[in-house]
């Protein structure tokens, strides 16, 4: 099956981050979520800091991803004025990380059906709660007061163009 790798750099300082495929555009099916890796980027601490501030979570939005059938649950942060619960409503795909500088995570299968083409140049946004349950971009430098920076997030993507199957070009193949 092709493969298909989405790389964010924080070493450019920008984040969302536009990124520019080998092809001009893909147009799929599907894309399953078969990976990703995550490289954490630490300075060393000065007092009072005690510890380095990781994420739990990362939550990566991928412009090719907004029509996708991703639904998120995610549970109440906050209460409006008239008394309703308040809850963050997205779609972007959320990455567990380690408590180590690197996370590396394969064996996955998160198949999203797509109702766009892939263009050639493609946005990828990486986001994370700060401690006030806020949503925040992720920080493209480390500080000596905890706080991390996401260096690199990889995701490593299989997909099926659309109109291909693969048993019909495999029988053309064979024709003698």
């Amino acid at each position: 099956m092709p493969v298909l790798i989405v790389k964010y750099n924080s070493k450019n300082l920008e984040n969302p981050q536009t990124l520019r495929l080998s092809r001009n555009f893909l147009e799929l099916e599907s894309i399953t979520l078969t990976g990703y890796s995550v490289h954490i980027k630490k300075v060393p601490l000065v007092a009072p800091a005690t510890s380095h501030q990781i994420p739990k979570n990362l939550f990566i939005t991928l412009d090719f991803l907004q029509c996708a059938e991703l639904n998120i649950g995610l549970p109440r942060y906050g209460t409006s004025s008239d008394g309703r619960p308040l809850y963050h409503i997205f779609n972007k795909l959320p990455i567990p990380l380690s408590n180590e500088d690197y996370t590396i995570k394969f064996g996955m299968d998160l198949t999203f059906t797509l109702c766009q083409a892939i263009h050639r140049d493609l946005k990828i946004t990486v986001e994370h709660y700060n401690n006030n349950d806020t949503l925040q971009l992720a920080e493209t430098q480390a500080d000596s007061t905890g706080k991390v920076a996401i260096e690199d997030v990889m995701l490593y993507f299989d997909y099926k163009e659309k109109g291909k199957d693969k048993d019909v070009s495999r029988r053309n193949y064979m024709i003698k």
